[in-house]
């Protein structure tokens, strides 16, 4: 017989009948059997589905403890550290004295003494201040040392540095334009020479004078017509006793080189014009190849060096020597190019 739920709620159980008490009873725990079944197969099944979705590894379950609370730090009470010991400040040692000097002779000679080590003094704790550095001087350099005599120049032309010089002026009737100019460059030849050095000056032309023997002039001091240190008074007189020169007559070169060689120069310039002459005698006195010989005993050739003991520069005004004579001179008594020059009109201004 079947109940309705209201029946079976308001009856009393020792009144049901047994199918009826047992029935529903099995039905429900079937049911929660069932249920419970299912709950477990669900979460079987769950986590290995979760594992393949992620790629991860099972997780572990940890169990947590609670923290216990951590105690608040202390103060920590600083004991009070006495003060380190005064060291005494060492007393101050004297300055060893410096060991002499030992120059190289010395020790050769004689063995060197063993020498005491220095004594080890305590490090001193005082602040070193740093210093700047020191300006660095400025570099000058050396100003050279002039060795040996002052150059010798006329009218740019340049000859050996010579102790002794001698010029050679052709004052002839031809050196009338051009006379001026070389007394005022002659002037400031002399001007150039140091008191270590010497000159004189030997004018070639027909003497004013008929009384004068020869056809040369020499400047004359109290000293005589020798070399003449090149002093500032003697650099004056030259130059007033050039003024009192004027051109005359003609001139042979060979008599004021024979003058000036035998006063044994270093330097012989020869200033002269050209010696372009007419009628049948157009070379200078005995002519040139009698001149070259003359000048070749006068000043010869040392047999070893081939050096002359004297320098010859001829230098020639406004033209050049048809005879080939003064060329020649600067060639065989010269020291090289330019033994021989021209000055022409625009290098007399």
């Amino acid at each position: 017989m079947a109940l309705t739920w209201e029946q079976f709620r308001k009856a009393p159980i020792r009144s049901l009948p047994r199918s009826a008490v047992v029935l529903p009873i099995a039905v429900s725990l079937a049911v929660h059997v069932a249920l419970l079944i299912g709950v477990v197969v669900f979460q079987l099944g769950r986590e290995p589905r979760t594992g393949r979705l992620t790629d991860s590894p099972a997780t572990e379950t940890v169990l947590t403890l609670p923290t216990p609370p951590v105690p608040e730090p202390q103060p920590e009470v600083v004991a009070a550290v006495p003060p380190p010991p005064r060291v005494p400040e060492p007393e101050p040692q004297p300055t060893p004295e410096p060991a002499p000097v030992v120059t190289t002779s010395d020790a050769v000679q004689a063995p060197s003494d063993p020498v005491e080590p220095a004594p080890v003094l305590a490090p001193q704790t005082t602040a070193v201040t740093p210093s700047l550095p020191a300006a660095r001087a400025p570099i000058v350099p050396p100003t050279p040392v002039q060795t040996g005599p002052a150059p010798v120049s006329f009218a740019g032309v340049e000859g050996a540095r010579a102790t002794k010089v001698v010029y050679v002026v052709d004052a002839s009737g031809a050196m009338t334009s051009s006379l001026k100019f070389v007394k005022e460059e002659l002037v400031r030849s002399i001007a150039r020479l140091d008191s270590s050095q010497s000159f004189q000056i030997v004018v070639v032309r027909d003497p004013v004078n008929r009384a004068i023997e020869g056809d040369v002039e020499v400047f004359t001091t109290e000293e005589g017509q020798g070399l003449v240190p090149a002093s500032g008074q003697a650099r004056l007189r030259a130059a007033a006793w050039l003024e009192t020169v004027q051109p005359h007559g003609r001139s042979d070169p060979l008599a004021g080189l024979t003058a000036a060689l035998n006063l044994k120069p270093d330097l012989v310039f020869l200033l002269t014009r050209s010696i372009r002459r007419s009628g049948s005698n157009t070379e200078w006195g005995k002519g040139s190849t009698a001149t070259l010989e003359a000048l070749d005993a006068l000043n010869p050739a040392d047999i070893n060096t081939g050096q002359r003991a004297t320098v010859i520069k001829a230098i020639q005004f406004l033209d050049e020597d048809p005879t080939g004579l003064l060329q020649a001179i600067g060639r065989v008594h010269g020291d090289g190019p330019g033994s021989y020059r021209v000055l022409k009109v625009n290098d007399l201004k």
